[in-house]
């Protein structure tokens, strides 16, 4: 499926090494098949793949990337642990069906968890893109995919030193693609290859897919040259690797040795692949400068610079050379430079020191630059790491320059005075660490000695005094400076003026002020004629003058009389200002002013008073007891306000004969009161109200129901009620009717028989007869003073208190629920009798919580409630049967009976039930011995011989047995029985043995309990485990055919379930027997070629066994790149792994780089020890010195035609 546009991430440089390094791949796909031509539109969430490195090998890096379909799943798991994508790679593809579909890939650096992991088993799982692969938008477009994998970078003492460069982003082939991979520098291109991590790929789409380095098809055996992204693994050789590749390529004839770049072309015809990391090895000698600085010193006042700075040639495969350049900037200009004075050797470094001047232009604070081989002339394996860069300041601190201080003279001693310089402690310092001094001259002050230290209180004594500053830095710069005190006159009066009394009288505009003004806080007397102006708000009301001359700390007082503007409101702010024209010149000219607030006294309003009413003392006597004292309160304007009463408009006037019984007033009726309302300034106004009385003695008719009497189902009532006249004023007449309600419905009308004195009562008794249609409970309710309609005819005290409410429910005999019969056991065996609890009927035969049961043996006691029995709960009957009566009686005495039977039975049975207690079985074998037990307990009869058994597999009937005994009370008897379980039961069933059960479900013994005769045991038949062929393993040969083999995957991989075990044996018999199991699987070194493993699958019952073939074949030679003949014992000679006792027929040639022959060898003669033996090289002795050398090696052995060409680097 071709896409025609996209948004990508352009594959780039991630991460480079140098250094005896190598990589390889891991990781898997989670289709569980190719989409292509075919989707399936299902996916896994997660996957498993072995890393498998080598002795010796130590990682160094490790980098998840996983992708697929959709916008992303950027949590996931590794091996259990929650995994974040650090970085995201989106692709967002449209393709040519016009639609534009999303794909993603992810990264995150797991390092840490690999290293402590190592070799084993990986999984990728919470990777979650079951519903993105299911939408036909991707499954119909054939590009459902997702998978994993890690690139793992790692370094091993053996390995040659090489540069390894991971270039990753997201792009991907439409028709084709150009990759540039730079920060190449190949110095030799053998065993240089090529990794790929590419997904999507379909080995069904061969289209003219193929990829190229610097023009060259690549291609192996795996990945054909027309069909690169086939869903294959190099590592492994899989070619199960559903749409997605782990490709590696032998590249070392498809570059160059110098080469610092390559060019990557991809082609598709038809297949759509992304691209997400290219992995390049090459062999590479380089060294890599870095820079730090160590220490920058600057002194005082200085722009000279010493710089300690150390070069380094770090993560480098070769020296750095000495006179390597390093540049010195400020703030991005170069001001200097220096270089290296030595040869660097591989992790090496050397450390120097420059003073620099920093230009006169530049800023106190500065930025400085170091950049290693600053002009570019050494090339490196990295050019980006040459600088370091930190932020410093020159130490040049400005003058200080205080602000001059001016005082006041000392009264006591002019043209002197006290000065506080203290805030300059803090305000001259530059920085906080700075310390600050005063000195009362400039060589205390640069000699540091005799500082001033009363800094808050200091003496002057002649004006102008100067004072010196002294500031010092933490770094022990100094910088001076100096202000002057200057002492002046402050000879002056302070006026002020305090406001003592102002008089008013009631609704006039004029008032009196009384004040005073004072010469506090001053030093000179306050002149007579000082002005005194008094305002409203802002309005000038008057000015008057002080009488005299007032002395320091004096004071004087005065009067001033103003009357206030009509356009003053009555309240305003009084204010007197003392030197209101400034003509007096003081100390303080900012408080002169005396302020209050004021209003002007106007006499209150006094609201009219309502007339007050009361009733006569008694009857006839025309006076009354008034009470009009809330009017003390709610005739107020204000709290402060007072109100007084009078019996004349002159009393109120003048405030005289103040009536003082105010709630308690007696009076004639129609008696004029005069109030007066004073407020807080005496300002007053009156009005008056009048007593009036009123007749209030009448009587008060109530009425009580005493009690109602009734009895058990009948509608009559006798009611004894009394009709009262309480706290009334006259007598209740004769004749008063009295009404009577069932609810709302009218009962009856009677009268009292006689008048009823103040405070008296008269009982009566009336009996009713309650109509059927009212329910049983109502309301009885009497009213007095009441005809029957709710209309009284006598005129009461309080005509709302004439009804009594009584409730009244009319008796009626309970029901009494039929009790159920009860059936017990006899007592013992032939009793004939038997204990019966039926005190549970206590509770249950209850209508309500107050109802009483009791119990008896003839119904005439039940009728008059005698000889109830007194222990229902443990009742012994008198015969076989015997019947109870009962009686329910409610809280009005009213009962019901009934009665119930006593019924004893025979209740003594045995209680047969079966256990299963052993099962044994045999390997491949449908015959079982089962042994089995019969037991009679919680019984309470023996259980008899012949007891039938009955036994079922899976519900279904297979054979019967009986007893042999008869077994006890609390016995038991054991048995054992063969069975043969039929050829279409499976292998796990369940075998269930079922007590008294004749094979139907039916019995032939009477039980104390028929459901517990039943036992089941899930059971299953033993077969041999199922053992897989273990495929054959080929190794290389170490020497005499032998070799070291690691088969102990297999103690998984052959297992069927997870507790089964898988053991090795050297011989068959062992294997049988399990004898002298072979425990180092992973590191098994074989005795003979081939020799043959023997397997053995035990699942705890059967075994199986089987075997496999070790055997070697001979495989290419490794040579490694480095010779040191110095006799240390590490390198001393040329050594090729896997050629002595391998290759017996080899010839070795080595060569120089101008082709001359140095050294020939073969098996008979040792490694090259850097020695020539052919031609002298050299002027010392034999030895050659130092540089490359190169190596012919032919094997002479079929199957290895062509001689391995190489190099060797000789040191010292």
């Amino acid at each position: 499926m071709i896409a025609f546009s996209s948004y990508c991430q352009d594959i780039s440089l991630y991460q480079q090494f140098n250094g005896r390094y190598d990589f390889t791949f891991v990781g898997n796909t989670l289709n569980p098949a190719e989409n292509n031509p075919t989707p399936t539109c299902t996916i896994n969430t997660s996957s498993s793949a072995s890393l498998n490195l080598s002795a010796g090998d130590n990682i160094i890096g490790a980098y998840l990337y996983w992708a697929g379909s959709g916008t992303g799943d950027f949590d996931v798991q590794l091996n259990g642990q929650p995994i974040t994508a650090s970085r995201q790679f989106p692709l967002n593809a449209l393709n040519i069906d016009g639609n534009t579909r999303p794909y993603f890939s992810a990264f995150a650096d797991v390092t840490a968890q690999v290293q402590a992991t190592g070799n084993g088993n990986y999984t990728l799982s919470d990777l979650d893109l079951t519903a993105v692969v299911a939408d036909p938008l991707y499954c119909g477009n054939k590009t459902n995919f997702g998978g994993w994998a890690i690139i793992v970078f790692y370094s091993n003492t053996n390995l040659p030193l090489n540069q390894l460069n991971l270039y990753d982003g997201m792009q991907y082939v439409p028709n084709s693609i150009n990759i540039t991979l730079p920060s190449l520098n190949v110095i030799d291109n053998v065993g240089a290859k090529i990794g790929f991590l590419a997904w999507e790929g379909d080995s069904s789409l061969a289209v003219d897919e193929t990829l190229t380095i610097n023009g060259n098809v690549l291609s192996n055996a795996l990945n054909p040259a027309n069909n690169a992204f086939n869903g294959t693994n190099s590592i492994t050789g899989s070619t199960a690797l559903y749409n997605m590749d782990l490709d590696v390529y032998d590249i070392q004839n498809n570059i160059a040795i110098g080469d610092e770049s390559a060019e990557i072309a991809l082609h598709s015809g038809q297949d759509f692949v992304m691209i997400n990391a290219i992995v390049t090895k090459l062999n590479s000698q380089l060294p890599d400068a870095t820079v730090t600085i160590d220490d920058v010193a600057v002194a005082c006042y200085s722009r000279v610079v010493n710089i300690d700075y150390t070069v380094y040639n770090v993560n480098s495969t070769d020296v750095l050379p000495a006179g390597t350049t390093v540049g010195i900037y400020i703030n991005g200009d170069l001001v200097a430079t220096t270089q290296t004075t030595v040869e660097l050797p591989i992790g090496g470094s050397e450390s120097g020191s420059i003073n620099i001047t920093i230009p006169a232009g530049a800023p106190n604070d500065f930025e400085l630059m170091l950049v290693v081989d600053h002009n570019g002339a050494v090339t490196e394996t990295d050019e980006t790491n040459n600088s370091t860069t930190i932020n410093d300041s020159l130490l040049i601190m400005p003058t200080p320059n205080p602000t001059d201080i001016t005082i006041c003279e000392d009264p006591s001693a002019p043209g002197t005075g006290f000065v506080d310089f203290s805030d300059y402690a803090e305000s001259m310092k530059n920085h906080p660490t700075d310390i600050v001094t005063f000195y009362p001259t400039l060589i205390a002050a640069q000699n540091n000695t005799g500082n001033i230290t009363s800094i808050t209180n200091y003496p002057i004594t002649t004006s102008p005094t100067e004072i010196f500053v002294r500031v010092e830095s933490a770094e022990g710069c100094v910088a001076i400076g100096s202000f002057l005190v200057i002492v002046d006159d402050c000879q002056f009066p302070d006026a002020t003026v305090v406001i003592d009394a102002i008089a008013q009288t009631c609704d006039s505009r004029t008032i009196t002020v009384q004040f005073t003004v004072r010469n506090i806080n001053s030093v000179d007397l306050l002149p007579a004629g000082t002005t005194v102006a008094a305002y409203a708000n802002s309005t000038l009301l008057g000015v008057t003058t002080t009488t005299a001359d007032i002395p320091v700390g004096g004071s004087l007082p005065g009067t001033i009389t103003v009357t206030i503007p009509a356009g003053i409101p009555l309240s305003f702010n009084l204010i007197l200002r003392v030197d209101h024209n400034n003509q007096v010149e003081e100390i303080n000219e900012n408080n002169n002013t005396a302020l209050q607030a004021i209003t002007l006294w106007t006499s209150p309003v006094l609201q009219q008073p309502s007339n007050v009413t009361a009733c006569e003392t008694f009857n006839g006597s025309g006076v009354g007891s008034f009470n009009f004292s809330g009017y003390l309160q709610s005739l107020k304007n204000q709290p402060t306000d007072i109100v007084t009463f009078h019996p004349t408009q002159i009393d109120a006037n003048n405030n005289t004969a103040g009536i003082s019984n105010a709630d308690t007033y007696i009076a004639a009726n129609n008696t004029e009161i005069f109030v007066r309302l004073t407020d807080a300034n005496g300002c007053f106004d009156t009005a008056s109200f009048r007593l009036i009385i009123i007749d209030c003695f009448f009587p008060d008719g109530v009425v009580a129901v005493n009690n109602v009497a009734q009895t058990c189902d009948s509608p009559t009532i006798t009611v004894n009620y009394t009709v009262s006249n309480p706290a009334s004023g006259d007598v209740l007449p004769q004749g008063t009717q009295v009404a009577i309600y069932a609810n709302t419905t009218l009962l009856s009308v009677t009268t009292t028989t006689a008048a009823i004195p103040i405070n008296g009562s008269l009982n009566a008794t009336i009996t009713l007869n309650i109509p059927g249609s009212l329910p049983l409970g109502f309301n009885l309710r009497f009213v007095v003073d009441d005809n029957g309609t709710g209309v009284g005819s006598v005129v009461e005290t309080i005509e709302t208190n004439n009804s009594f409410t009584q409730p009244v429910i009319l008796w009626v005999s309970p029901i009494l629920q039929e009790p159920a019969d009860i059936i017990d056991c006899e007592t013992f065996n032939n009793s004939g009798v038997g204990q019966f609890d039926f005190s549970a009927y206590l509770q249950t035969l209850r209508n309500n919580p107050t109802d009483i049961v009791t119990f008896h043996t003839s119904q005439q006691d039940a009728n008059t409630g005698d000889n109830d029995i007194q222990a229902p709960e443990a009742y012994i009957s008198t015969g076989l049967v015997q019947e109870i009566y009962v009686r329910l009686e409610d809280v009005n005495g009213c009962f019901d009976t009934a009665s119930f039977t006593l019924t004893a039975v025979d209740c003594y049975f045995p209680d047969a039930t079966v256990t299963i207690d052993d099962v044994y079985k045999q390997c491949n074998s449908r015959i079982i011995h089962v042994h089995y037990t019969v037991h009679n307990t919680g019984s309470a009869d023996i259980l008899p011989a012949g007891t039938p058994v009955s036994i079922y597999v899976n519900g279904e009937f297979l054979e019967y047995t009986e007893t042999l005994e008869d077994i006890a009370i609390g016995e038991s008897e054991s048995n054992f029985i063969l069975l043969t379980i039929p050829i279409g039961v499976l292998l796990d069933f369940d075998l269930t043995f079922v007590a008294d059960d004749t094979g139907d479900g039916t019995g032939i013994i009477v039980e104390a309990d028929e459901t517990n005769n039943s036992f089941t045991l899930p059971t299953n038949l033993v077969l041999s485990p199922v053992l897989q062929q273990p495929a054959d393993i080929v190794m290389c040969d170490k020497g005499f055919g032998l070799a070291t083999f690691d088969f102990s995957a297999y103690a998984e991989s052959l297992k069927n379930y997870p507790d089964e075990t898988v053991t090795f044996y050297l011989t068959q018999q062992n294997a049988d027997q399990d004898l002298d199991r072979i425990y180092n699987t992973s590191l098994f070194v074989s005795t003979e070629n081939p020799q043959r493993i023997f397997v053995r699958l035990f699942n705890g019952t059967c075994h199986t066994t089987a075997s496999f073939l070790l055997s070697t074949k001979k495989c290419p030679p490794i040579t490694y790149n480095y010779v040191t003949p110095n006799d240390d014992g590490y390198n001393d000679s040329f050594f090729v792994e896997g050629l002595r006792n391998i290759f017996l027929n080899f010839k070795m040639s080595i060569y120089n780089r101008w082709g001359n022959l140095v050294w020939t060898g073969d098996h008979s003669k040792a490694d090259w020890n850097g020695i020539a033996d052919v031609e002298k090289v050299g002027p010392e002795g034999t030895t050659v010195p130092v540089g490359t050398y190169y190596f012919v090696l032919e094997l002479n052995e079929p199957g290895f035609p062509e001689p391995i060409v190489g190099w060797v680097y000789v040191s010292k």
